[in-house]
């Protein structure tokens, strides 16, 4: 099975990124995945692979996203559009989007682009797995926490964890959150 990861070198991507990586190469004792291949797809990435990448893809992890934008860019939306044309001219692989729990609370973060993002991409996804008959799945994943969190970025506990260890206090600023 071709994989085909976006979003490969952020915060939720990098991890399946290598836990796909070590499968493959057998470091998993409990399976392997033999003469297959991973296309990592990141913001850096020449956009001519996406054609390759959709072309012999057999499941999609779509975790591109911009979480933190200093203009209102909706590319969730614009990624993911591109992303589903190009896929719908070859086959339709099994799916799988990762969302965010922004996504559900409706307006909660001041109806931010992020959330607009998130939630306009599974549309367009649901949209898709109609028309073709393809399962896709989204997954909201709430309080992240991991090896590649940053301190004041993306993770409460890392930016915590960071303020122990380095003596600073801890600020809640709005403990109703």
């Amino acid at each position: 099975m071709n994989i085909f990861i976006t979003g490969s070198n952020g915060f939720v991507g990098t991890n399946p990124k290598f836990r796909f990586k070590e499968i493959k190469e057998g470091k998993d004792n409990t399976r392997k995945i033999k003469n297959n291949d991973i296309y990592e797809f990141n913001k850096n990435t020449d956009l001519v692979l996406l054609e390759e990448y959709c072309k012999n893809t057999d499941f999609v992890s779509h975790l591109a996203g911009v979480n933190r934008s200093k203009k209102n860019e909706g590319f969730e939306r614009n990624f993911t559009s591109v992303l589903l044309a190009t896929l719908k001219k070859y086959k339709n692989p099994s799916y799988f989007l990762s969302s965010s729990k922004q996504a559900t609370l409706k307006g909660r973060f001041k109806n931010s682009e992020y959330e607009f993002s998130k939630l306009n991409g599974q549309e367009l996804l649901f949209n898709y797995s109609k028309e073709s008959g393809n399962k896709v799945l989204v997954y909201r994943l709430p309080n992240l926490f991991g090896k590649w969190c940053k301190p004041n970025y993306n993770s409460v506990i890392a930016a915590w964890c960071y303020n122990i260890a380095h003596d600073l206090p801890i600020v809640i600023i709005d403990e109703n959150k």
